[in-house]
């Protein structure tokens, strides 16, 4: 009867009040479980069943994972026989509340939870303060959690200012790295005398568009090749940066963000390769890729082809293409094969006998 999905509500409050305490511990602990995870079993009955302590902790994990009640995985969560594991099921259930998740982290300190807790996207600010105190001292040993710790949507501010201070460099690089770093952080991480830790300033999206432009101006290519190639970088850094050598050029020509101007003059560029990413960047204008089919460098062609005949905008006429296949590629054209735009030109392969591979 208590496991009964038909049973109902006062039903199961009799049984909880009545029936369970005559029971022996064994048989009261089986009921008593097959209550909890009976879904017309009210809240006040199933508190009452945890108070008492009714619940077997071999049944915890099973009801902690096919609950959808915030209610009893809170019950869960804060019984006096929940052990580490049992808390994990806990943290693993889409149902549990932050509330739940933060008594989890004052109580269970251990590693293994810990990581549970980063994985949740629910986990609030607070549980995340208590976690980023236990892994700051270890961030050696669990430099991977710090990090996804750093990256989880309820990071904290205050997290990323405490880590711009600290002498460690590896920890102020983590600051740098991070996504979630408020750009008044980097700001002063920009300032850093480490040449690692202002390359990885340059390459954050989060990274203020003024910062940018003073590390666009360092001597070390790694971090001018990151502004470069920074989705946030402003059109006129892209523009200057644009001037600099072939590597750099060919980073600006390959940024997204690259103004359509900046992309015209590149294409126009000496190196061969520079015009080819030109033609590869999503963002050029098909007035410039026109004129990349005229190019000499044929992976430009190729290139400009392509990204024209996928905006639908292409010129057959000035794409260089034969209209059936001749078997060779022709000077200029974009594509690769031409074997299969003529059936005349295709031949039929077979190696399933000597004498099928004899007529192939």
């Amino acid at each position: 009867v208590s496991e009964n999905p038909k049973t109902t509500p006062d039903t199961l409050s009799y049984i909880a009040f009545e029936r369970i305490p005559r029971l022996n511990k064994l048989a009261r602990s089986d009921m008593a479980a097959d209550i909890v995870r009976n879904e017309n079993a009210t809240l006040k009955t199933v508190s009452t069943l945890f108070g008492n302590e009714y619940i077997n902790r071999s049944d915890l994990r099973r009801i902690a994972s096919f609950t959808n009640s915030s209610e009893i995985l809170d019950l869960v969560a804060k019984y006096s026989k929940t052990n580490n594991n049992d808390a994990i099921t806990v943290i693993q259930n889409e149902a549990t509340l932050p509330k739940t998740l933060l008594h989890i982290a004052k109580t269970h300190t251990d590693p293994h939870v810990y990581r549970n807790l980063l994985r949740n996207r629910n986990t609030p600010a607070s549980a995340l303060a208590i976690l980023f105190r236990w892994f700051y001292d270890k961030a050696y040993s669990y430099s991977s959690e710090f990090s996804r710790l750093l990256e989880h949507p309820n990071a904290m501010p205050s997290f990323f200012r405490e880590l711009s201070e600290d002498e460690d460099e590896v920890l102020r690089g983590m600051a740098a790295y991070s996504t979630k770093t408020p750009p008044e952080v980097l700001a002063v991480l920009a300032k850093d005398h480490v040449k690692s830790i202002r390359r990885d300033v340059a390459k954050n999206r989060n990274t203020p568009p003024e910062v940018l432009s003073v590390l666009s101006k360092e001597e070390s290519f790694l971090v001018k090749a990151n502004v470069a190639r920074n989705l946030s970088a402003p059109p006129e850094v892209l523009s200057v940066l644009s001037k600099e050598e072939r590597d750099i050029r060919r980073i600006v020509a390959q940024n997204p963000s690259t103004p359509p101007a900046t992309l015209a003059e590149l294409a126009k560029d000496e190196i061969d390769i520079v015009r080819s990413d030109v033609a590869l960047n999503k963002s050029t204008p098909s007035e410039v890729l026109n004129i990349l089919l005229k190019d000499k460098y044929e992976p430009a062609v190729f290139y400009a082809v392509d990204r024209l005949r996928s905006r639908g905008e292409l010129d057959e006429a000035k794409s260089k293409d034969p209209k059936t296949g001749t078997g060779k590629k022709p000077k200029g054209s974009g594509r690769r094969l031409y074997t299969d735009e003529n059936p005349k030109d295709t031949v039929s392969v077979e190696f399933s006998s000597a004498a099928a591979i004899r007529r192939t």
